[in-house]
């Protein structure tokens, strides 16, 4: 047996982009991604000039370094702003005896906080709009789910696969009459939103210059859901 020489070995990457620890990690459909963030470059004068920057040397070590830092930093909070990164935070949680929020040895998750929270953040969504966004999204997830495992073999009291047909139909007829109380012209937009995770801007109509618009018809479409759910 070979002896060990007590020496960490540095770090591999397996490819140019993995960086260990530091990778930036991506969550979503990267083409969709490029494409929102390019709307974004188009709406947001700074941002564009930062990247278009860092595309052009100036022949100058220094000042080359430090356009592309600043354009990956403007890159990397854009992407954590809209949910495409995990955030790190405290994996806090609640002391049954004394009701507070406790987390003794600093434990630390990473979680993904999807676009319907981050309007909510932003003060661009209200409360009743959010709870209605989360209905549509949560009786949507319902249907995803596979019919509940057989933890122990029981004959008698295996569940059968007429059951397992009932508990989905009954899942896909919920989600079905939540998503009928939205209006037609609504359907479209919260379909992004609500169960596709996405803003507004991935729908056509809502990019470059109407973003604003489809941000509108998102707090209006949500609000009547809201009222259609007597939230």
């Amino acid at each position: 047996m070979a002896k060990s020489t007590g020496k960490a070995k540095p770090y591999t990457p397996a490819t140019t982009w993995d960086m260990g620890s530091q990778t930036l990690a991506v969550l979503g459909d990267v083409p969709r991604i490029v494409r929102e963030f390019r709307s974004h470059l188009m709406r947001n004068p700074k941002a564009r000039e930062a990247v278009r920057k860092a595309e052009e040397p100036t022949g100058d070590k220094k000042a080359d370094a430090a356009r592309k830092q600043h354009a990956q930093r403007v890159t990397a909070n854009w992407m954590r702003s809209n949910g495409y990164t995990p955030v790190i935070e405290p994996a806090d949680y609640t002391d049954p005896l004394t009701g507070k929020k406790i987390n003794p040895n600093g434990v630390k998750r990473a979680r993904r906080i999807d676009m319907v929270e981050q309007y909510q953040r932003r003060g661009i969504l209200e409360q009743r709009q959010v709870l209605a966004a989360l209905a549509v999204r949560m009786a949507y997830e319902q249907t995803e789910k596979s019919p509940p495992a057989i933890k122990a073999i029981q004959v008698d009291t295996s569940p059968k696969p007429d059951q397992h047909i009932a508990i989905l139909m009954d899942r896909i007829s919920k989600f079905t009459s939540i998503f009928g109380l939205i209006h037609s012209k609504d359907r479209a937009l919260l379909d992004c939103i609500c169960v596709r995770g996405n803003g507004p801007g991935e729908l056509k109509c809502y990019r470059g210059r109407n973003y604003r618009k489809g941000i509108e018809h998102m707090q209006e479409a949500l609000t009547r859901l809201a009222d259609a759910l007597e939230l």
